[in-house]
């Protein structure tokens, strides 16, 4: 009888393996089909992988590792690090089907602490590792991992991507992927909020210089989820807004419309709406109200699919904003609600099981969390190219891992610097200096406000970012 079950339920992993392949039109990242030669700067790399129900047993570097039955019962699938000595270090992985056919796979990584990766493009992301956590470093540019900084969880990455902070206050350089020996003082204990300008970082109740690594002063109210505002002059809280400068608050109920739990609250590019996803038995909810009185402007509700409410992020222009659910374990579903910020009308939902977390790239890809049968790890979608208009997205990539079940905001986006690149597209040519233009002596609130046309980040866009283009002009990046 078990033999029986066994054998029906291999049989539909495969079929339903075959069917998912045939649909899919992306690629998934695993370490097969990673480049044979690959240059870290992190002395971890993570060995991951999908093999059949099949297989027997799996080793990587003749060490035998755990297979695990993927839930829906479509593969088996194995995590492992590998340490890393200074120079080239070959890993092996074999794995072994129980007819005793044997698939190989072999990589040479090259760990040298001086690489840099200050020009890079990364992904940075909590996943499950034994029990306490790592970050996933992912080279997206380059399409594979670069490592993973083992034991560490990251909370919260700067405004200009030259360090992450990791959940105990450590700042590591983004450059080296290692720390700068210097650490926040205190464990951040609430979402970092960082300066538009760069100057400082809100967490927990204070307000801390980051080039001094100083507690400047405490603030006014207790920050757990909160925003802050474009021109870094309000922080936005469930129930207050604070001026950062005098450090005075108003009260101002910004739950206004929510369900039991909040995912996220955020201000919009603008400031004209302040935004919160929600969620509870086993519902979920998007609230987004006037930012001036707390009233509702305008709000989605959902049954079972939309649960576990998580992540709010913008396109690079405002235009758009995307809200990421990660699904109740129950029903499944999940995915991310798409609204058109010019008319609050929502464009669609993009169905994905597990995508709670969400970041955005410098040129508009949208990068979440997933926990499907097919898509598990983190995701790289676009919005569709026939269909730019509406917001609409598709899947490209998926890096396969297992991502973090301990923190909603585990994803972070490091851009490669390019000064005057408005558009993202790592040139500076007419078009950056068109969207400088037409958005020139705008702040947010303003109609022709463009939050990617402001290179300096001082509230407005001016002789500055007109000037930040023109010196530039011609570069590629």
């Amino acid at each position: 009888m078990k033999e029986g079950l066994f054998l029906f339920g291999a049989i539909m992993g495969v079929l339903f393996l075959n069917l998912s392949v045939v649909a899919e039109e992306f690629s998934v990242i695993e370490f097969k089909n990673l480049p044979n030669n690959i240059i870290t700067n992190i002395p971890a790399f993570l060995v991951t992988g999908r093999t059949p129900l099949t297989t027997s047993e799996a080793f990587v570097n003749g060490q035998n590792v755990t297979l695990d039955i993927d839930k829906y019962y479509f593969d088996k699938h194995f995590f492992a690090v590998v340490d890393l000595n200074e120079g080239i270090n070959t890993i092996m992985i074999s794995v072994i089907d129980k007819n005793g056919s044997n698939a190989t796979y072999t990589k040479q990584i090259e760990y040298d602490p001086d690489y840099s990766t200050e020009e890079n493009e990364l992904i940075y992301a909590n996943v499950d590792y034994e029990k306490t956590g790592g970050v996933i470093v992912i080279d997206v540019k380059k399409g594979y991992f670069l490592g993973i900084i083992k034991s560490k969880l990251i909370q919260g990455i700067t405004r200009d991507g030259s360090e992450i902070v990791l959940w105990n206050g450590e700042r590591y350089s983004t450059k080296t992927n290692s720390y700068t020996e210097r650490s926040l003082p205190d464990y951040p204990r609430s979402k970092l909020l960082f300066s538009h300008n760069g100057n400082y970082v809100y967490y927990t109740n204070y307000k801390v210089n980051l080039s001094s690594n100083s507690i400047e002063s405490n603030l006014s109210a207790y920050l757990n989820i909160a925003d802050i505002s474009q021109d870094d002059k309000k922080i936005v809280t469930p129930s207050e807004y604070i001026y950062t400068e005098n450090n005075t608050f108003v009260e101002m109920y910004y739950r206004n419309g929510s369900l039991v739990y909040l995912g996220d609250l955020v201000i919009d590019p603008t400031g004209k709406f302040v935004i919160h996803s929600s969620f509870g038995s086993a519902n979920g909810k998007l609230t987004i109200l006037h930012a001036e009185d707390a009233s509702i402007a305008k709000e989605y509700f959902y049954n079972d699919e939309l649960d576990y409410a998580g992540d709010i992020v913008f396109s690079p222009d405002g235009k758009k904003m995307y809200a990421g659910y990660s699904g109740n374990p129950s029903y499944g579903l999940g995915g991310i609600h798409i609204v058109d910020m010019s008319t609050l009308e929502r464009n669609s939902i993009f169905w994905l099981n597990g995508a709670r977390s969400l970041a955005v790239s410098k040129d508009g890809k949208v990068y979440a969390s997933a926990s499907g049968p097919t898509k598990r790890g983190i995701v790289e979608l676009i919005p569709k190219e026939y269909d730019w208009g509406t917001g609409r997205l598709e899947i490209k990539k998926v890096y396969f891992v297992k991502p973090s079940e301990y923190w909603n905001g585990n994803i972070f986006y490091k851009s490669r610097i390019c000064k005057g690149d408005v558009n993202g597209d790592y040139k500076v040519d007419i078009f950056d200096l068109a969207a400088v233009g037409l958005a020139y002596g705008g702040v947010p609130g303003d109609d022709n406000w463009n939050a990617a046309a402001d290179l300096n980040q001082d509230g407005s866009i001016n002789i500055f970012d007109l000037a930040t283009v023109g010196l530039n002009y011609g570069k590629e990046c």
